[in-house]
């Protein structure tokens, strides 16, 4: 029994936090009533048909046309945290090497400049705090730093990870929980990196307390699932939380491809693609209600899928037409009886007017001959002043035009005077340095002559190389308080200094810069 109602209330939980899947978007479209438009948001990713939705009003069934909406990304900035299951026992053995591979070969392939990411281990419970043991103090966006957390990571084997099952759900739940808190109103995600098996004994024992937290928060849960065993799994809280969940091959047979690179492929899809899955879809509905014109508010009732929603819209009011449509008789005899009334008045009032007309005319041509002559002086005063207004306008370009050309010289001279000082610093800090080309059967030199300079695919730059792999404005190479230093200019293929990769970096005699297949030798 207990089981039963556990179950009850954690079904209702979920349809009330439902309700929030479903948000409507602006007022509904009333313009062409009985034919109602609306549009809504619904917090479901994955693309609905008209046969998903249930459409209601007063408990019946309506008909409409569905129509999907394109959605903008307003942050496309990813907020990631990684939660990975480090289990000693020996029925996991393979698990953390597993995982440790996958996570340095997917961390280039979704983490961006500006996103922020955080790894953290679990296994059980220590001491009654929080399964999660970080591997960063705060979230980053550099793959290095990422990369070499995971290798410095020291392993514990102790009685918390020596078992067969972790603080799954409890690390799970601590991870959304400090993704709320960390970005509120802002899109997030965790990726979930375990065997599946939750402790038997634990603070949150059903899968649908974590469901309704991360549904309640808006945290999409993205499972990557070592399979150990057969029906121990979290892939409905990856679908209910609207996350994905992808299962490797483990000691249990799978059918299909499940392996390592398969999952590092399956981990940058789920990731790249969370901050537009994060926005839902929106959907717009048309179609025709049975309310009359009574200008009062009205509800309409949307199911879809485990999600409710009771939307509230204002009928227009009755107008002529409408009410000659209910009741044509008593309506047509008093409008009739207005109408010949109407036309009594109508005849009346104009006699009334042929009389008043020619009285009128006699003194709009009075006022017509006194209007002509004040327009004729009114129109000598605006030549006058047009002529004044010209002249003034004339002088003041012309002081403009001399402002400017005095600001520009003292900009022109102020720029000469620190490219000059630059130059004198670059002479006195070891002069200019030259670069050797080697791209292809090319082989030429190049001194560098100013403080800046270019070099890609375009003709723009200082340089142009006839490489393909070389980006149209791939690098530049500035001086900088006494030192020569490249940034890369979000080339596609990237730049080397030697074998490493850079962004930014200073150059040091020697250094042997690789744009595509171009290798450049700086010398100083």
């Amino acid at each position: 029994m207990k089981k039963i109602a556990l179950l009850l209330v954690m079904i209702f939980n979920i349809g009330i936090y439902a309700q929030n899947d479903i948000k409507q978007i602006g007022d509904f479209n009333t313009e062409n009533f009985p034919t109602v438009k609306f549009k809504i948001n619904l917090s479901n990713p994955d693309v609905k048909n008209a046969d998903d939705f249930l459409l209601s009003e007063n408990n019946k069934k309506r008909d409409f046309e569905l129509k999907l909406l394109p959605v903008k990304v307003v942050d496309s900035t990813k907020n990631i945290l990684i939660i990975w299951e480090d289990m000693t026992h020996s029925s996991h053995s393979l698990q953390f090497d597993t995982f440790k591979y996958i996570l340095k070969k997917s961390i280039p392939g979704f983490v961006n400049q500006g996103d922020k990411v955080n790894i953290a281990i679990f296994d059980r419970n220590r001491k009654g705090k929080t399964p999660l043991r970080f591997l960063l103090e705060d979230y980053t966006d550099d793959i290095d730093k990422l990369i070499t957390a995971i290798d410095d990571y020291k392993r514990k084997n102790d009685r918390f990870s020596n078992q067969i099952s972790s603080d799954l759900y409890n690390s799970i739940y601590d991870g959304i929980k400090k993704l709320k808190n960390d970005f509120p109103n802002k899109n997030k995600a965790i990726l979930v990196l375990s065997a599946g098996k939750n402790l038997e004994i634990s603070n949150y024992n059903s899968i649908g307390d974590i469901i309704i937290f991360a549904r309640k928060n808006k945290v999409p849960v993205y499972s990557l699932q070592y399979m150990l065993w057969e029906h121990e799994n979290i892939d409905a809280l990856a679908n209910e939380s609207y996350g994905k969940f992808f299962h490797i091959q483990g000691t249990y047979k799978l059918n299909g491809n499940h392996s390592k690179d398969a999952a590092v492929d399956s981990v940058i899809d789920f990731l790249n693609n969370s901050p537009s899955r994060y926005q839902g879809q929106n959907y717009l509905f048309t179609y025709d209600s049975e309310y009359k014109k009574d200008g009062k508010l009205h509800t309409v009732e949307l199911k879809v899928d485990d999600s409710k929603k009771t939307l509230n819209f204002k009928v227009p009011n009755c107008d002529l037409i409408c009410i000659f449509k209910e009741k044509p008789y008593i309506y047509g005899g008093s409008l009739f009886g207005f109408l010949l009334l109407l036309l009594l008045f109508l005849l009346w009032r104009r006699k009334k007017k042929k009389k008043e007309k020619k009285l009128e005319e006699l003194k709009q041509m009075e006022v017509e001959e006194m209007l002509r002559k004040q327009e004729e002086e009114i129109e000598m005063q605006k030549e006058k002043a047009k002529m004044i207004e010209q002249k003034v306008a004339s002088e003041r370009e012309w002081f403009e035009k001399q402002k400017r050309l005095q600001e520009q010289k003292k900009q022109q001279k102020l720029l000469e005077e620190q490219q000059k000082q630059i130059i004198k610093e670059i002479k006195q800090t070891g002069g200019f340095p030259r670069l050797i080309i080697s791209s292809g059967n090319d082989k030429f030199e190049y001194n560098i002559f100013k403080p800046e300079t270019t070099i890609g695919r375009n003709a723009n730059n200082d340089i142009q190389l006839n490489d393909t792999y070389v980006s149209g404005n791939h690098i530049k190479i500035y001086f900088d308080n006494g030192d020569f230093y490249l940034r890369d200019l979000n080339s596609r293929n990237g730049t080397l200094i030697g074998k490493k990769k850079v962004t930014t970096a200073k150059l040091q005699h020697t250094n042997v810069i690789v744009l595509g297949k171009t290798n450049i030798m700086f010398i100083r």
